[in-house]
């Protein structure tokens, strides 16, 4: 019978290897416990022929692997018949060492086997009729308990715990009534078991043990306590966010957005520092809260919104054709009106043709003394074609020649230094020429334009920048009468 034991606890073992299970013992600690049943002998005697006798077992377990727990325990039992034609009454206490296997399970509930040795001490208090007990009734003897069950975790700490088993003793004195075969009985027990310590029971998956939740304040049975769309475990260990707050530096972004959608600092609120809290940019002004100059005008997002209110997602606010942050720092125009001074002409033109933007008197033209001053216009490289944005100045030309009809002027056109000296000779006739004919076509009379092609020969500006050579390709006018 031994041998027939020692087989099947072999397979047994071999069998719960081959599982993975969610039940851990690692997870539950240090275990102590108290179960209460019933044992039923079955040797001499048959099933029906028992009466229910009381079992009390004590319990202590340690986990040794994951899946694998060592548990001792001792107790008390009483099993016979009082009743019928063989009545007996025998005392046990038994104590033995055990190996639970937890093949496979979940975190709440799992099955096990067991199998161990142990020594028993019994003690026949009453036998059939005619039967004379001795001391051979009395004594200790060595037997083998196995079995399986199914503990129920009620918490994190206490499990509810239903054990049947099989139980061999090597001796035939505990039912008086001998055969020659060993005694052997069943048990059925139900029990409380408490884990005391160890435990690292990490019940929602979440990378934190039980005992580590307890000190955060975060929910064991939640991997997300505080709904942000990252774990606990995550936050603390990886992001070192609070794991209790789903916004955790108060920017109106919970952690996760933070972490997961939008890349930014979810400990920081304010991300790429411009002065607009990383909600704000995303979901008030579309602003990127990863670049603290959206735009790329020169100013940060938050100076625009809330020094300068221009718009953050235009370089050129004003769309006259210098950026936002010229504007404020190098030539002190408004951003937001194309026409700084309100002379008629824009900042940018003003700008590149050498006029102060911040002057409304140099915008237009002017008489003085019955004579009339016309600002000039530029030109793009090897071009002679009017640009758009030159049209209202000579618009203010038409303007101020249809005022004085007295009054003939010389169109003088220039060029940069770029190119032979014949060619830029015939380019800035060329220039002089569109100027005049653009005149013509809106009324002024031939006679009263004379052009002239100056060449590179008057530079206003230095021709060694691309700025420069952009105000030395131009058209200026001369009252000649």
């Amino acid at each position: 019978m031994a041998h027939r034991y020692w087989i099947i606890s072999l397979l047994v073992l071999l069998l719960a290897l081959q599982f993975e299970a969610d039940a851990q013992f690692k997870d539950i600690g240090t275990e102590l416990g108290l179960a209460v049943g019933s044992p039923v002998g079955v040797n001499e005697n048959e099933y029906a022929e028992q009466d229910p006798q009381a079992m009390v077992r004590f319990l202590a377990a340690w986990p040794l692997f994951d899946r694998l727990q060592l548990e001792v325990g001792g107790g008390y039992a009483r099993n016979g018949r009082q009743h019928g034609p063989y009545p007996y009454d025998t005392q046990m206490n038994p104590l033995d060492m055990r190996l639970r296997f937890a093949p496979l399970g979940t975190f709440t509930w799992f099955p096990y086997l067991y199998g161990g040795a142990g020594a028993l001490y019994y003690h026949v208090n009453e036998g059939p009729a005619g039967t004379e007990l001795g001391d051979e009734h009395v004594g200790w003897t060595g037997y083998l308990p196995f079995g399986g069950g199914i503990q129920y975790r009620m918490n994190d700490d206490l499990s509810l715990d239903l054990c049947g088993g099989y139980n061999y003793t090597f001796t035939d004195r505990l039912n008086p009534r001998e055969d020659d075969e060993n005694d052997h009985f069943m048990s059925l027990t139900l029990g409380l078991r408490y884990g005391i310590w160890g435990g690292t029971s990490d019940w929602d998956r979440d990378r934190l043990i039980r005992r580590e939740e307890r000190q955060l304040g975060t929910n064991p049975r939640k991997a997300d306590t505080d709904e942000d769309g990252v774990q606990d475990g995550d936050e603390v260990q990886t992001h070192h966010t609070d794991p209790l707050r789903p916004d955790t530096d108060g920017d109106g972004l919970k952690d996760g957005e933070e972490l997961l959608t939008y890349k930014t600092d979810p400990l920081k609120p304010d991300t790429d520092g411009d002065g607009l809290s990383d909600a704000d940019e995303i979901r008030k002004h579309d602003t990127n809260p990863l670049v603290a100059d959206t735009d790329g005008d020169g100013l940060m997002d938050g100076e625009e919104l809330l020094t300068y209110k221009t718009d953050p997602l235009k370089p050129d606010t004003d769309t006259e054709g210098l950026n936002d942050k010229q504007e404020v720092a190098d030539f002190k125009t408004s951003p937001l009106e194309a026409d700084t001074d309100q002379g008629g002409v824009n900042d940018f033109v003003e700008v590149n043709r050498n006029s102060d933007p911040l002057d409304p008197a140099d915008d237009l033209p002017r008489v003085q003394d019955q004579k009339i001053t016309l600002s000039g216009i530029n030109f793009r490289l090897n071009s002679a074609e009017i640009l758009p944005e030159m049209v209202p100045i000579l618009e203010a030309a038409v303007t101020a020649l249809r005022d004085n009809p007295a009054v003939r002027v010389e169109v003088c056109g220039h060029t940069d230094i770029t190119g032979p000296l014949a060619y830029n000779m015939q380019l800035s006739e060329r220039r002089a020429q569109s100027v005049r004919n653009w005149l013509r076509e809106h009324g002024i009379a031939a006679e009263r334009i004379l052009t002239r092609g100056c060449g590179p020969e008057h530079p206003v500006a230095d021709n060694e920048t691309p700025e420069g050579r952009y105000k030395n390709r131009r058209a200026d006018f001369t009252q000649v009468e």
